[in-house]
Protein backbone atom coordinates (compact mmCIF):
# COMPACT_ATOMS: atom_id res chain seq x y z
CA UNK A 1 0.00 0.00 0.00
CA UNK A 2 1.40 3.70 -0.92
CA UNK A 3 1.84 5.73 1.84
CA UNK A 4 2.50 9.14 1.35
CA UNK A 5 3.72 12.28 3.96
CA UNK A 6 3.61 16.25 3.40
CA UNK A 7 6.40 17.84 5.32
CA UNK A 8 5.75 21.98 5.79
CA UNK A 9 8.53 23.91 5.45
CA UNK A 10 7.05 26.80 6.85
CA UNK A 11 9.68 29.72 6.78
CA UNK A 12 9.70 29.10 2.83
CA UNK A 13 5.65 28.86 2.85
CA UNK A 14 6.01 26.04 0.72
CA UNK A 15 6.70 21.86 1.48
CA UNK A 16 7.74 18.43 -0.09
CA UNK A 17 5.96 15.36 -0.08
CA UNK A 18 7.82 12.15 0.28
CA UNK A 19 5.73 8.94 -1.60
CA UNK A 20 6.65 5.78 -1.03
CA UNK A 21 4.82 3.12 -3.17
CA UNK A 22 5.79 1.91 -6.73
CA UNK A 23 6.33 4.17 -9.92
CA UNK A 24 2.81 3.19 -11.15
CA UNK A 25 1.22 4.31 -7.91
CA UNK A 26 2.93 7.69 -7.97
CA UNK A 27 1.53 8.22 -11.16
CA UNK A 28 -2.35 7.37 -9.37
CA UNK A 29 -1.60 9.36 -6.99
CA UNK A 30 -0.06 12.37 -9.04
CA UNK A 31 -3.15 12.20 -11.60
CA UNK A 32 -5.59 12.43 -8.85
CA UNK A 33 -3.86 14.62 -6.84
CA UNK A 34 -2.90 17.27 -9.19
CA UNK A 35 -4.70 16.32 -12.16
CA UNK A 36 -1.32 15.74 -13.72
CA UNK A 37 -0.33 12.61 -15.49
CA UNK A 38 3.04 11.81 -14.97
CA UNK A 39 2.65 8.53 -17.62
CA UNK A 40 5.03 10.45 -19.90
CA UNK A 41 9.15 9.73 -21.48
CA UNK A 42 10.52 12.65 -18.88
CA UNK A 43 8.60 10.72 -16.36
CA UNK A 44 10.04 7.29 -17.62
CA UNK A 45 13.55 8.62 -17.71
CA UNK A 46 14.18 9.51 -14.58
CA UNK A 47 13.05 6.26 -13.23
CA UNK A 48 15.02 4.39 -15.39
CA UNK A 49 18.34 6.58 -14.29
CA UNK A 50 17.42 6.74 -10.58
CA UNK A 51 19.36 4.79 -7.61
CA UNK A 52 16.95 2.73 -5.99
CA UNK A 53 14.07 3.52 -7.76
CA UNK A 54 13.75 6.95 -5.56
CA UNK A 55 13.53 9.80 -7.40
CA UNK A 56 12.22 13.62 -6.80
CA UNK A 57 10.14 15.85 -9.27
CA UNK A 58 9.42 19.47 -9.15
CA UNK A 59 6.38 21.41 -9.39
CA UNK A 60 6.57 25.07 -10.69
CA UNK A 61 5.90 26.64 -7.43
CA UNK A 62 8.95 25.02 -5.94
CA UNK A 63 6.94 22.14 -4.73
CA UNK A 64 8.35 18.69 -4.81
CA UNK A 65 7.85 14.88 -4.53
CA UNK A 66 9.91 13.07 -3.53
CA UNK A 67 9.50 8.86 -3.74
CA UNK A 68 11.09 6.01 -2.64
CA UNK A 69 10.09 2.33 -3.28
CA UNK A 70 9.71 2.01 0.42
CA UNK A 71 10.82 3.17 4.02
CA UNK A 72 14.52 3.23 4.40
CA UNK A 73 15.78 -0.13 6.48
CA UNK A 74 19.46 0.17 6.04
CA UNK A 75 22.13 2.54 4.96
CA UNK A 76 21.92 2.40 1.57
CA UNK A 77 17.81 3.27 1.19
CA UNK A 78 18.25 6.16 3.61
CA UNK A 79 21.65 7.12 1.67
CA UNK A 80 19.25 7.12 -1.69
CA UNK A 81 16.32 9.06 0.27
CA UNK A 82 18.91 11.42 1.49
CA UNK A 83 20.34 11.87 -1.74
CA UNK A 84 16.74 13.13 -3.32
CA UNK A 85 15.88 15.16 -0.48
CA UNK A 86 19.17 17.35 -1.08
CA UNK A 87 17.49 17.66 -4.94
CA UNK A 88 14.51 18.92 -3.29
CA UNK A 89 15.88 21.41 -0.60
CA UNK A 90 17.70 22.99 -3.67
CA UNK A 91 14.70 23.07 -5.93
CA UNK A 92 12.83 24.64 -2.89
CA UNK A 93 15.39 27.08 -2.08
CA UNK A 94 16.05 28.21 -5.30
CA UNK A 95 12.36 28.81 -5.89
CA UNK A 96 12.53 30.66 -3.00
CA UNK A 97 15.42 33.34 -3.87
CA UNK A 98 18.15 31.21 -1.71
CA UNK A 99 21.25 31.03 -4.21
CA UNK A 100 23.62 28.56 -3.04
CA UNK A 101 27.38 29.76 -3.12
CA UNK A 102 29.76 27.41 -2.83
CA UNK A 103 32.21 29.81 -1.59
CA UNK A 104 30.40 30.48 1.47
CA UNK A 105 31.69 27.31 3.52
CA UNK A 106 28.52 27.39 5.67
CA UNK A 107 25.42 27.51 3.31
CA UNK A 108 23.15 27.16 6.75
CA UNK A 109 19.59 27.35 4.83
CA UNK A 110 20.75 24.76 2.67
CA UNK A 111 22.12 22.06 5.76
CA UNK A 112 19.34 22.94 7.91
CA UNK A 113 16.60 22.49 5.33
CA UNK A 114 18.09 19.18 4.78
CA UNK A 115 17.93 18.18 8.16
CA UNK A 116 14.45 19.66 8.78
CA UNK A 117 13.14 17.72 5.32
CA UNK A 118 15.51 14.19 6.23
CA UNK A 119 14.26 13.77 9.88
CA UNK A 120 10.75 13.87 9.21
CA UNK A 121 11.11 11.93 6.31
CA UNK A 122 12.53 9.25 8.51
CA UNK A 123 9.59 9.76 11.03
CA UNK A 124 7.57 7.01 10.63
CA UNK A 125 4.55 9.03 12.05
CA UNK A 126 2.84 11.34 9.36
CA UNK A 127 2.70 8.57 6.62
CA UNK A 128 -0.71 8.41 5.44
CA UNK A 129 -1.97 5.77 3.51
CA UNK A 130 -2.97 6.56 -0.20
CA UNK A 131 -6.74 6.05 -1.14
CA UNK A 132 -6.76 5.19 -4.89
CA UNK A 133 -10.82 4.78 -5.03
CA UNK A 134 -12.38 6.99 -7.01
Amino acid sequence: MAKVKYIRCDIYKRGIDVFIGTPEELQKWSKKTFNEDKDDEEFNRSLEKCSYGAADFHYGNGYAVVRIPEFPENPVDTAALVHELLHATVWLLWYSGVEFDNRDPINEAYTYLLEHLTRNALETEGYEEVDFSE
